[in-house]
């Protein structure tokens, strides 16, 4: 059985940050979609190398983000692995979001009062993490 020291995370958005690996010269949609997931993977490696990246989209109740999202939204959700244990944590990965801008007016649900990731605003909060 071989040892691991990686640690596993979920992170739960409302921003639309599908992979559509779309060039610049393709679908301007897509390529914008595609632009916000480089954004949060880029943001993810910031301090760690992230692996095993699995990125879904599903309807769900939006109770974990910020009070102004009420109801049933998109919720485009992101598991990961940081390949080295104490490479980052809960808090790392909220202070390197908060305030990332993205893209929006794709597929989301919900209406951003800033085209920024928030994860400290109780009322906007729009990212969400968890260590599994």
């Amino acid at each position: 059985m071989a040892i691991s020291n990686s640690m596993r995370f979920t992170l739960k958005t409302l921003v639309d940050i599908t992979p559509t690996h779309a060039r610049r010269t393709e679908d301007r949609y897509m390529y914008k979609q595609h632009q916000n997931y480089m954004t949060m993977f880029n943001t993810l490696g910031l301090r760690s190398n992230p692996v095993s990246v699995v990125v879904t989209s599903n309807e769900e109740d939006t109770k974990e983000f910020g009070k102004k999202y009420t109801g049933k939204h998109t919720v485009w959700t992101v598991e990961f692995e940081i390949e080295r244990e104490g490479g980052v944590d809960l808090e790392l990965l909220k202070q390197d979001y908060d305030l990332v801008p993205f893209i929006n007016e794709l597929g989301e649900t919900v209406t951003f009062n800033k085209h920024v990731f928030q994860t400290t605003d109780s009322q906007y909060n729009n990212i969400v993490f968890a260590k599994v």
